[in-house]
């Protein structure tokens, strides 16, 4: 039997003995972050999210000599909660399991391999380039503020001032938030529009769950925007259809039949619909094609359409030479 993590229960011991370096051991510093956003609800705080890797002599310093004192935690435990995504050097390491190892060898590289797998999500839904890496977000893992510090030595005091500035940059999200939270139906389509506007681009995909939420608040249409939610959340349903090896095209043509689109967001659609078929497992060449030129059709003058045409041209030739070898190979025969 085979899987991503080669382990053994020594392996155990030694990935426990790194966590136990590159991670706080003051216990209101959380590793399990469903649980810690789960408890900021509950207690209507946010949480001070930090990412930290343990390859860095920075993040092992910024750790002891900010983060894991009790003074830090002591500061800000009134408002926040405290959780530490730490990656390991240990997670990038692929290698198999020999066909002889046990059960318990199993489940141990399976968890090994869940806990990179959930650690390399949260650093892409929120855009970690750099660690450490320190954000304010709420118990819903939304995004309020984030805290900055470029190239700069971390110290106590620069965090405090960075801190203190994230803090008030996050007031207008929280208030938004709020609306979110304290409203229904239309009224809370319109506040999480605003919630979803506000917030920086590139967090968009933590809003997940607002943006599919959407369409059910407002089935009639009456904000005029359920159109541009319907296409939102057709990119994250097509992106777990290419997960689970299902037609990835299916959730864009399901958005344009339910006829909110502008002309321009269904070109898009029919757009993503062709470039979504062409990276699933088995591309669909005819369909990718007939999307396109649907894509094309709806307005040959937009600002789209030269790519489009472009990509017409590319598949064209594609299902020619296609036809071509197949006609050769009938022949032969």
């Amino acid at each position: 039997m085979k899987t991503l993590f080669k382990t053994n229960l020594l392996l155990i011991a030694v990935m426990a003995f790194v966590v136990s370096l590159a991670s706080c051991q003051d216990s209101k510093w959380n590793t399990d972050i469903d649980s810690t956003y789960k408890k900021a609800l509950k207690s209507k705080k946010d949480v001070i999210l930090l990412f930290t890797a343990d390859w860095t002599d920075e993040n092992t310093n910024v750790l002891e000599e900010i983060f894991c004192k009790k003074e830090f935690t002591k500061k800000y435990s009134k408002k926040y909660l405290f959780a530490n995504v730490t990656l390991l050097q240990q997670d990038f390491i692929t290698m198999e399991l020999g066909e002889n190892a046990t059960q318990e060898q199993i489940d141990a590289a399976q968890k090994l391999q869940a806990e990179y797998e959930k650690k390399n999500e949260m650093v892409q839904n929120y855009s970690v380039k750099n660690f450490p890496d320190l954000f304010i977000v709420s118990g819903e893992g939304y995004v309020l503020s984030h805290v900055e510090f470029d190239q700069e030595k971390w110290t106590e005091e620069l965090v405090d001032e960075k801190i203190s500035q994230a803090v008030k940059e996050s007031e207008e999200l929280k208030n938004l938030l709020l609306e979110v939270r304290s409203t229904k139906g239309v009224e809370k389509a319109k506040a999480i529009d605003k919630f979803v506007n506000t917030s920086p681009k590139q967090y968009n995909t933590c809003l997940k769950d607002l943006i599919l939420e959407y369409s059910s608040l407002d089935p009639e249409n009456q904000t005029g925007l359920l159109g541009s939610y319907e296409l939102g959340a057709a990119y994250y349903i097509s992106f777990d259809a290419i997960t689970a090896g299902e037609d990835p095209s299916v959730a864009f043509i399901d958005a344009i039949n339910a006829n909110h689109m502008t002309k321009l967001q269904q070109q898009e659609a029919y757009y993503m619909a062709s470039y979504s078929l062409a990276n699933s497992q088995i591309p669909d060449y005819e369909r990718i094609y007939e999307y396109l030129q649907k894509a094309y059709d709806i307005d040959p003058q937009s600002e789209y359409a030269p790519e489009i045409s472009t990509a017409l041209e590319s598949i064209k030739k594609y299902n020619e030479a296609v036809e071509n070898v197949t006609k050769e190979a009938e022949t032969e025969q």
